[in-house]
């Protein structure tokens, strides 16, 4: 396949992902996407100044991060503005009156979740060319690119929920991937705010990040070294000043930010602990989902610090993996641990969330992509079950049915699809810790990593 001929095919990919999302997005609108669309109304509608501590939120108030939210006042200005188009219409014609006046009904909605939709373009086509760089094979590459792009759990996610975890994943995922690139080195912190900055589940990545990032660091000569660590501050501290400066007062912007990420986004995000809220996951095999309480104590420990305690050998493990490697370059052990770490997490702590697998999607589809021998049958496995666990929690309170098959036999099929993403889980990282310590192999594309 010529380049051209491949080029052409990623942009007729693209405008059907984007014709699937707008055609999507109106459709059986519920629940998140409607606290986001009243937080966008009064952040346009009073200013954006302050509006943290506003007391006239419908739902709630903030939970997400200042990038975020400056995101929604602006999905709703491009909303209230949307005459511009006609404007353009009357002179050149396009775009068709057709779709104005569809726009003029659904384009509030579309304007809220343009964000993620944006996500999922520079994700598609990242995977596109870094798929290439490594097969040097376009039309593997186009493949990739589709399974992400056109995946049912991205366009049920970002279309039909109207979630932005792919914002965060997006940026978290380039971020550790291009801490092998010494010239862009520097910039990896910024860009892993950028992911923080909008969607904070991405906060699960940020130990194996900080370790990946001075160990190259460490590997630079003294004088790049203190230059490298000086970008990488000065640019993660201008990101966070712009971020915050508009929500708090001109006065005082540094006790205004640390009280926002303390008393507002950080205990409203978190909610109430629970063993698993709406995941399928190891608490999902033996207690009651959505009921039990994180500080439920197993052999006098609460199964939050057990969750912690996971977490914190699956760091270990991941570094042990990273360092013991035997793949020259460390694209693959990156994926790797960016899956362990992410899918670890959901699977193993408490208070997960039934979308907070998302960290570990984009690697996922770019390990299945990269060895699709060993890997195909297993991440098809487990993306069938993400999608099972996002479908049985969007639905779960409109559907009878749903419900009850669900929660039927003591929660019988929860159980059964929770020790199915376990087992998957395993079996997965067993194969990549055998195809990480063993030699490099061209099953792995390793000869172009």
């Amino acid at each position: 396949m010529t380049q051209n001929k491949s080029l052409i095919i990623l942009v007729i990919i693209l405008l059907t992902g984007i014709f699937l999302r707008f055609y999507l997005s109106p459709i059986n609108n519920k629940g998140d996407v409607y606290v986001h669309q009243d937080w966008a109304k009064i952040l346009y509608q009073q200013g954006i100044r302050g509006s943290y501590f506003f007391q006239n939120w419908t739902y709630s108030p903030p939970t997400q991060p200042p990038l975020m939210m400056l995101g929604f006042w602006t999905s709703h200005y491009l909303f209230v503005h949307r005459y511009v188009l006609a404007k353009i219409h009357n002179i050149i014609h396009f775009p068709p009156a057709d779709f104005l006046i569809w726009l003029d009904t659904n384009g509030e909605f579309i304007a809220l979740k343009i964000w993620s939709f944006l996500a999922d373009i520079i994700a598609g086509i990242f995977i596109y060319y870094f798929i290439k760089k490594i097969t040097k094979k376009n039309s593997i590459s186009l493949i990739a690119a589709s399974l992400y792009y056109l995946n049912p759990i991205i366009l049920f996610e970002t279309a039909l929920w109207g979630q932005n975890d792919t914002l965060g994943m997006l940026f978290s995922t380039l971020a550790i991937l291009l801490v092998n690139f010494t010239s862009l080195l520097p910039f990896t912190p910024v860009i892993f705010l950028i992911g923080l900055m909008t969607k904070p589940t991405v906060l699960i990545l940020i130990p194996i990040f900080v370790f990946l990032y001075f160990y190259q660091l460490l590997h630079q000569n003294p004088k790049k070294r203190l230059i490298y660590l000086g970008i990488s501050l000065f640019s993660c501290l201008i990101l966070t000043i712009i971020s915050f400066y508009p929500f708090v007062s001109k006065s005082t912007v540094i006790p205004d930010t640390y009280t926002i990420i303390t008393q507002r986004i950080a205990p409203n995000s978190k909610g109430v602990i629970r063993a698993s809220n709406s995941a399928l996951n190891f608490y999902s095999l033996f207690f009651q989902i959505d009921h039990t309480p994180g500080n439920t104590l197993f052999l006098k420990i609460s199964l939050t610090a057990w969750g912690y305690l996971f977490y914190f050998v699956l760091n270990l493990f991941s570094i042990f993996l990273f360092l013991i490697s035997k793949i020259k370059s460390k694209h693959f052990p990156l994926l790797s641990i960016i899956y362990i770490i992410s899918q670890g997490s959901f699977l193993f702590m408490t208070g997960m969330l039934e979308r907070y697998f998302f960290p570990a999607f984009m690697a996922s589809i770019l390990l299945l992509v990269l060895n699709f021998k060993n890997y195909g049958f297993l991440f098809i496995l487990q993306n069938i079950l993400w999608f099972i666990n996002l479908y049985y929690s969007f639905f779960l309170r409109d559907s009878g049915p749903l419900r009850t098959a669900f929660s039927s036999n003591n929660f019988l099929l929860v159980r059964l699809f929770s020790l199915m993403s376990i087992f998957t889980y395993i079996l997965i990282v067993r194969r990549l810790t055998i195809d990480i310590l063993r030699k490099p192999s061209k099953s792995l594309y390793t000869n172009n990593l």
